[in-house]
């Protein structure tokens, strides 16, 4: 009986020895699969990682790529327009099999580069290029006038200037190198880019369908009814309004078109917008729009203390009282209008390109002081004081009607920085860009 007992013994204890080992060797197994696991895990986060480094290297390759067939080969290329795009595959690198699909497109007077990685994980890179003014047309004023320029006694001229007619002085100063050139016509712009742009926003505007929501009534929209993000068409007037400072309420990435008016105001703050409207836009109080679109049919009103940068797009644009412009921004009044009317009536510095390619005038009243590049077919009124690159067919006097007496009452200076201009002439090689995205 003794020895049965050991016996037992001896084999429960065999038995729990031998589960012990399995228990050993089965968690041994799993923490040795996790290591592996984990070291295969780690391996392949890091080739994804490289791959993912490798992908956004190629998509800012292939703006590289973009950017060298503009400056070098044809400076009108693009791939299509904003309503009908076919982007080009590329590969970027020599020996490689790296590809990128590459657009090129108008955009309100800008281009704008989009590229993606082809390889997974996909990445892309866009971009929006402005031009830099080539050194051929650097002159602060170019005028081409039936009439003689004549200097207000008021009136100054810094920098280089190019007429095509000698000019008269009544005690003005000219402190400026001046190139006189009979039969001297402005450069002729070219204006594809707005008028396919403006065809996108026609379209906007007379296409309900291709909106996700379409709204029936007048709209408020706020931070108590904010605006869906998302392409949202009114058919009716829109008010967007923040009435509280206090209320940080910011709102982007939206494209809105309405049928009749659009208001914005208060404390209201918008990003990367495309607002197109039938009726006028209002922009009023203590606004802050950045890289934006705003096109209206009728007019664009921009009051209170707002500040501002995008492309503003109407036959008659209005900045006054102490609004602000920051590059970069750009007033637009051209085809398909015939007639444009642009004032500048602000207490606060006008960081801007303007525009005016229709019949009508372009004023710029005192005390106002505006800086960047202006090219007017229509005449221009200028009171206030000018530093920049100025293009014009002559200039009136305010007390006037809108007569080519061509006389200069204000200011003309050089900028203090090397500002952009709309992509607009074919002499332009260098290009700057105005907003990145990964």
């Amino acid at each position: 009986m003794i020895g049965i007992g050991k016996g037992s013994t001896q084999c429960v204890n065999r038995g729990a020895a031998l589960i012990y080992v399995i228990t050993v060797s089965f968690i041994a197994s799993i923490v040795i699969s996790l290591m592996v696991s984990r070291y295969l895990y780690q391996c392949y986060s890091i080739r994804n990682e490289f791959r993912a480094i490798q992908n956004s290297y190629t998509a800012e390759s292939g703006i590289k790529l973009a950017l060298h067939k503009l400056k070098e080969k044809n400076f009108l290329w693009r791939t299509g327009t904003l309503n009908n795009d076919i982007p080009i595959i590329e590969r970027p690198f020599w020996g490689k099999d790296d590809r990128v699909r590459i657009s090129v497109v108008d955009y309100f007077g800008y281009l704008k580069i989009e590229c993606e990685a082809l390889s997974l994980p996909k990445k892309s890179a866009s971009v929006i290029i402005a031009g830099q003014i080539p050194e051929s047309l650097r002159y602060n004023l170019m005028l081409a006038s039936e009439k003689p320029f004549v200097l207000d006694p008021e009136s100054k001229i810094v920098g280089r200037i190019k007429l095509n007619q000698s000019p008269q002085y009544r005690g003005g100063a000219i402190n400026a190198i001046l190139e006189t050139e009979p039969g001297l016509r402005l450069p002729e712009p070219i204006v594809g880019s707005f008028k396919n742009s403006i065809i996108y926003l026609k379209n906007l505007l007379s296409s309900p369908g291709r909106f996700s929501i379409e709204l029936f009534s007048p709209q408020v929209f706020s931070p108590e009814n904010q605006l869906p993000q998302n392409m949202v068409f009114v058919n009716d007037a829109v008010l967007i309004e923040n009435k509280s400072s206090c209320a940080l309420w910011s709102t982007g990435g939206i494209t809105l078109a309405a049928t009749a008016m659009v208001q914005i105001s208060g404390y209201t703050s918008l990003n990367g917008v495309i607002i197109a409207a039938v009726g006028p836009i209002n922009v009023l109080g203590d606004v802050r729009i950045s890289n934006s679109i705003l096109y209206s049919e009728s007019a664009i009103k921009i009051t209170g203390q707002a500040t501002i940068s995008g492309v503003f797009i109407a036959p008659n644009i209005e900045i006054s009282q102490s609004s602000r412009l920051v590059e970069p921004a750009l007033l637009y009044a051209g085809p398909p209008f015939s007639r444009g009317v642009i004032m500048v009536a602000s207490e606060e510095p006008i960081q801007c390109s303007i525009l005016n390619l229709c019949t009508g005038n372009l004023i710029i009243k005192e005390p106002a002081e505006v800086m960047g590049f202006i090219y007017s077919r229509a005449p221009v009124s200028l009171e206030g004081r000018f530093r920049g690159f100025l293009y014009c067919q002559g200039f009136y006097e305010p007390s006037s009607d809108t007569t080519n007496t061509n006389i200069l009452l204000g200011t003309i200076e050089p900028p203090d920085y090397d500002c952009s201009i709309p992509i607009i002439f074919s002499e332009i090689k260098k290009f700057r860009p105005l907003l990145w995205t990964d």
